[in-house]
C-alpha cells in the first residue's frame, strides 16, 4: 500500500467564551464565570436531586454516569440543560470508568451490584437505556468481577461498542493480562452470541520475516465489524473465531509505511515543530519523513464517513547528530474501502510545546493523547493536555478550527474529555482547577468538574453545568 494523496489544510483559531452564546435559549453561565450556575439551572438541578427520579420520557441529550452513592445515571436535555435522574431496577450503580455508548436508539453501560456479604465484589452486567422512553434495564448479566473480597484474581469487563443488533464486551483477568475473551450479545434480547479468546497474530513473509503480535484498543464499526489495532495499525477480528486480519500489511522488509510515502519534502515543516523554532532544512526533509510512521497514537481512533480517523504524533526526531529535536504530528483519514491512507492533515504548531529554562529544554509536551469523535462530517479532537482547546477538522473545507475553553475566575488551568452519548451535540467533561501548593512544594491542585455543551451548528459553547449541582457533593 502506497498512498498518493496529501490534503492541504488551513488552520483557523477561534477563541470563544466557554459558556457564551446564550441566544439559543439554553441555560448558560456568564462568559466570565464558566464555573457558575444560573439560578434557573441551579433550581432545576436541585429539584432533580431532591426528588430522586423525575418524570420519564424521551432523552434529548447526553446520558452521563457520575460518582454518586446511588445509581449515578443522569440524562441532560440539550436545549434546556435540565437534568433528570434515571433508574434501573436491581442495579446498584453504573460504571464510572466509561461513559455510556450509543447503539441505534439506545445507550448502553456496564452495571455493578455488590454481592451480598461482600464490600468490593460485584455482579456485573450490561444496562440499556431506551432513548425514546428513558427507561433503563439491566438486560445482560456478565458474571462477577470476583467471587469474594478475599480473591486475589479479578475479572475486568469492558464495553467496547456495538452496531445493528449486536453489542460487544471484553473480559480480561488480572492473573492473565494477555488473554482476553470477546463476548457478543443481542442488543434487543440479551441473548448470548460469540464467545472466543484472543488469538496471537503471527505471519511469515516471502522474505523470511516473521512478525507476531496481538490486537488491542478494539472498537465496533458501523457495519458490525470488530476492529482493533495490530502494531499500531488497523486490523479486523473474525466475529466467530477471533482470527486477526491486518488492514495494513506492516510485516516484511519493504512493508513499512512512513511519511515519505505521503508527503513531498517541501511539506515537512507544515507537520514539524523543532525545539529551536527553526524549520527543518529542505535537503534533510527526506531523512526526517522516512523516520516517522503515521500510526495511531495512544490507541485512539474513530470511524466516520467510511473511513477511520486518528492522530499521529512523533517527537525526539533528529536528522543528524547535531540537529535539534523535532516533533511531527498530523491527522490521518484511512479509507476502509481500499484499506489505504486517503488523506493527512497537519496538526499545526500545537503539535508540541517545548518548555525552556536557562539550561535549555526543561520539558516537552506533545499532542498524542486525545479523545476523538466524528460528527456531522467533521472530526472533533479534545487534546487531553492542560489548557488545551477543542479542535475540529472539516475535511471538506480543509480547515482545522480551535475553540478555547474559558477558565473562569480564580482558575489556573483546565482539562477536558469528550462525552459522546448525545447523537447531535458535543459535550465536554471539564475540570477547572486551582493550584493549591505553596511555593517550593510539589504541585497540587483542586479541580471542580463541569459538563460543558458545544453546539456544532453555531460552533459556540452554549451551556455549563456544575456536576456538584447534580450529585450534591
Amino acid at each position: 500500500m502506497r498512498p498518493q494523496l496529501s490534503a492541504a489544510l488551513t488552520i483557523l483559531v477561534v477563541v470563544t467564551a466557554a459558556c457564551g452564546g446564550g441566544d439559543s435559549g439554553n441555560a448558560t453561565s456568564a462568559p466570565d464565570d464558566p464555573g457558575g450556575t444560573s439560578s434557573k439551572e441551579a433550581s432545576e438541578n436541585s429539584s432533580a436531586q431532591d426528588s430522586g427520579a423525575v418524570e420519564g420520557g424521551q432523552i434529548n441529550g447526553p446520558i452521563v454516569s457520575l460518582l454518586s452513592p446511588d445509581l449515578g445515571l443522569y440524562a441532560i436535555d440539550r436545549m434546556t440543560a435540565e437534568v433528570r435522574e434515571l433508574t434501573m431496577d436491581g442495579v446498584e450503580f453504573t460504571s464510572r470508568r466509561e461513559q455510556p455508548i450509543l447503539i441505534g436508539e439506545s445507550a448502553f453501560i456496564l452495571t455493578a451490584t455488590t454481592i451480598e456479604g461482600q464490600s468490593y465484589s460485584h455482579e456485573v452486567g450490561i444496562g440499556k437505556i431506551d432513548l425514546a422512553t428513558g427507561e433503563g434495564v439491566e438486560f445482560v448479566q456478565l458474571g462477577t468481577d470476583r467471587e469474594t473480597d478475599e480473591d486475589t484474581d479479578s475479572a475486568d469487563f469492558e464495553l467496547i461498542g456495538g452496531a445493528g443488533m449486536t453489542v460487544w464486551v471484553t473480559r480480561g483477568s488480572f492473573a492473565e493480562p494477555d488473554e482476553v475473551t470477546y463476548l457478543s450479545f443481542d442488543s434487543s434480547t440479551g441473548a448470548a452470541g460469540s464467545d472466543f479468546k484472543s488469538l496471537p497474530y503471527e505471519v511469515t513473509t516471502d522474505d523470511g520475516t516473521t512478525c507476531t503480535g496481538s490486537v488491542r484498543d478494539e472498537i465496533v464499526l458501523s457495519d458490525g465489524t470488530l476492529a482493533g489495532l495490530s502494531n499500531g495499525w488497523p486490523a479486523t477480528l473474525d466475529a466467530m473465531t477471533g482470527e486477526i486480519e491486518p488492514l495494513v500489511e506492516w510485516c516484511g522488509f519493504d512493508a513499512e509505511i512512513n511519511l515519505s510515502d505521503l508527503l513531498a519534502p517541501e511539506e515537512v515543516n507544515e507537520y514539524a515543530v523543532t525545539e529551536t523554532g527553526d524549520p527543518i532544512p529542505l535537503d534533510r526533509a527526506p531523512d526526517v519523513l522516512r523516520i516517522v510512521e503515521p500510526k495511531v497514537s495512544n490507541g485512539t481512533y474513530v470511524e466516520g464517513d467510511g473511513s477511520l480517523w486518528w492522530i499521529f504524533s512523533s517527537f525526539g526526531v533528529h536528522w543528524d547528530s547535531e540537529s535539534p529535536s523535532a516533533s511531527l504530528g498530523g491527522i490521518v483519514e484511512f479509507d476502509l474501502a481500499t484499506n489505504s491512507i486517503l488523506n493527512i492533515w497537519p496538526l499545526g504548531d500545537d503539535t508540541v510545546t517545548y518548555e525552556t529554562e536557562d539550561e535549555g529544554i526543561a520539558s516537552v509536551s506533545n499532542l498524542s493523547q486525545a479523545d476523538l469523535r466524528f460528527l456531522d462530517g467533521r472530526l472533533w479532537i479534545m487534546d487531553l493536555r492542560d489548557d488545551a482547546p477543542l479542535r475540529v477538522l472539516d475535511p471538506a473545507a480543509g480547515t482545522l478550527a480551535s475553540f478555547d475553553i474559558a477558565r473562569g475566575d480564580d482558575v489556573d488551568f483546565t482539562t477536558a474529555t469528550l462525552v459522546n452519548s448525545d447523537p447531535e451535540s458535543i459535550w465536554l467533561d471539564v475540570s477547572r482547577s486551582t493550584i493549591t501548593s505553596e511555593e517550593g512544594e510539589p504541585e497540587s491542585s483542586l479541580g471542580i468538574s463541569f459538563l460543558d455543551q458545544f453546539d456544532p451548528t453555531s460552533d459556540t459553547f452554549t451551556s455549563s453545568i456544575k456536576l456538584l449541582s447534580i450529585t450534591g457533593f
